[in-house]
């Protein structure tokens, strides 16, 4: 196995996807998903992401040839993600109008509001970023 153009690339890639976690970790990212994302869905699509890189990194040092299964995988992460809009979106609109007539139930809305948001929106950011760099490592497992 020699060092290769494709494998500086991934090694950059994976290099600048370190740095972005460390840099998530120290601003507490992290912490803001788990507790806004109440689905897990982000989680998921972050470990598969995790394992997928390192699969490709694989494929990208031995040169494997049918990369189809990992091109799947990066629109599967996609697909989680609009799940969790979704998901979002159900958890937002089905008690926003149900039994409104204190203060206080007008509390508990917008608290499910902000659930619902935030689910929707870390789940589409998880799998839409999450997507899109698994298809940069795939791009450049397939260059010649």
């Amino acid at each position: 196995m020699e060092l290769n153009n494709k494998i500086v690339v991934y090694w950059i890639l994976l290099l600048a996807q370190s740095i972005g976690a460390f840099f998530m970790y120290q601003k507490e990212v992290f912490t803001l998903l788990l507790a806004s994302d109440v689905t897990g869905l982000s989680l998921l699509i972050l470990a598969i992401h995790v394992v997928s890189f390192l699969i490709i990194g694989y494929m990208t040092a031995y040169h494997t040839k049918d990369n189809s299964p990992m091109w799947y995988v990066s629109e599967l992460q996609l697909g989680i993600g609009m799940t969790g809009t979704l998901i979002g979106f159900v958890i937002m609109f089905s008690t926003v109008f149900v039994g409104i007539n204190t203060e206080e139930d007008i509390a508990n809305a917008v608290g499910s509001i902000a659930t619902g948001v935030g689910t929707a929106l870390w789940t589409t950011l998880a799998g839409l970023i999450s997507s899109l760099i698994l298809k940069a490592g795939l791009v450049n497992c397939e260059r010649e």
